[in-house]
């Protein structure tokens, strides 16, 4: 497992281009921090996970997925919740195809 981090960095609020909805992974964690403190605060290892979220670990064992595409537009759940939700979303999309 990869060990990008334990501890939060400043935000770069100049970092996003138009049309370019993808994050560093790096920048996804610091949203993470700076949302969430008190769990930033357990962290004891972190690494990217898909498009625009990351995995972190806590001190405890509990293992979390955040996502975060604007400041309107995050999650932050378990990782059964994701992967439920990721299943869900492709199921939702292949019914969209099978509509058109």
């Amino acid at each position: 497992m990869l060990k990008y981090g334990t501890r939060c960095a400043g935000i770069w609020t100049s970092y996003h281009v138009e049309g370019d909805e993808s994050m560093t992974p790096k920048l996804v964690y610091d949203w993470f921090c700076l949302y969430f403190p008190q769990y930033a605060s357990h962290v004891v290892s972190w690494y990217p996970h898909e498009k625009n979220s990351v995995r972190v670990k806590q001190s405890n064992g509990a293992e979390f997925i955040f996502t975060y595409k604007s400041k309107m537009d995050w999650r932050f759940e378990t990782v059964k919740s994701f992967s439920k939700g990721t299943r869900g979303e492709k199921t939702m999309t292949e019914l969209k195809k099978k509509g058109d």
